[in-house]
């Protein structure tokens, strides 16, 4: 799971590092 993940956080930071960082507030709880 959490290679999963981090496959997914590096898709998030390819696409756009302005999206990343929201996303990253959004769920800094979470993580």
């Amino acid at each position: 799971m959490k290679k999963l993940w981090n496959a997914f956080v590096n898709w998030m930071v390819a696409s756009g590092e302005k999206s990343a960082a929201s996303f990253n507030k959004s769920h800094a709880i979470h993580i």
